[in-house]
């Protein structure tokens, strides 16, 4: 069973100013967990350091019990994958060669990627419903588009545990749709999903694992549908909610994944 955790893990990008401090936490494997909290709580740094980016203290992060900084890089991409908030939209690569990217890991240095290869891409593109985006240019794409393809590349790589960085930011509610279902499925397929968002909504919907931060420590943990009460939710993000039944008007939703 893959297992990535947290032991009193603790960074700080310049001396005497801890970004995270102190959090332990175990992710199981086939589970999604969604990291909230406000800007500036560090969900981006805890990421990048889950997914090897930003180096740790020695002893503080694993997967399999092991030590994430005794772990080569080539190694790690074996284990871990990862979806950035910040995608390019300046490269001219085709849409089926950069999904071939997220191969390289099983591809010998200076090689070039084999018909399974390809076939593998054409595989996950055609489950996401993105084939007829292959022969597009990534420059081309629109943000959304350009999202599906980067979360495709990402799931081409093959590793068991999937880190995505605010994968459903900026996107319209068509992709939306398609980007929650997709990780639910993942999540069925055996994957572990750890992804960072601003909408509560999110985690709701998926009936997920959250992990809240405030200010570089974990404020709370938990299933979404027990911990994020309305008044969880007002402590968090410093304003007021209120249940949709109080509304004066009817408000939509995407349908949740699990009733």
């Amino acid at each position: 069973m893959i297992k990535l955790e947290t032991r009193d893990l603790s960074y700080s990008y310049h001396a005497g100013q801890a970004i995270l401090s102190n959090i332990s936490l175990e992710i199981n494997e086939g589970t999604i967990t969604v990291l909230l909290g406000l800007n500036g709580s560090g969900k981006t740094t805890l990421i990048k350091v889950l997914t090897g980016l930003l180096r740790p203290l020695k002893r503080t992060t694993f997967i399999e019990s092991k030590d994430i900084t005794q772990i080569s890089p080539v190694a790690l991409s074996k284990f871990i994958s990862y979806v950035p908030q910040n995608i390019s939209d300046d490269t001219d690569f085709a849409v089926l060669d950069y999904l071939t990217f997220g191969r390289m890991n099983t591809i010998k240095f200076y090689s070039s990627p084999k018909s399974e290869d390809y076939k593998r891409a054409k595989a996950v593109a055609e489950e996401l419903g993105i084939t007829d985006l292959l022969t597009e240019k990534m420059n081309e794409l629109s943000g959304g588009q350009r999202q599906l393809v980067t979360i495709a590349r990402a799931v081409v790589q093959d590793s068991g545990i999937i880190i995505m960085d605010e994968p459903t930011a900026s996107i319209d509610y068509k992709f939306l749709n398609i980007v929650i279902r997709y990780i639910y499925k993942l999540k069925q397929q055996g994957k572990t999903i750890v992804l960072s968002c601003h909408n509560p909504s999110i985690p709701l919907l998926l009936n997920a694992d959250v992990v809240v931060l405030e200010r570089g420590k974990v404020k709370m943990t938990g299933k979404a549908r027990e911990v994020l009460t309305l008044q969880t939710l007002c402590d968090i993000y410093g304003c007021d909610f209120i249940a949709s039944s109080q509304l004066p008007y009817e408000e939509a939703s995407l349908l949740p994944i699990e009733r």
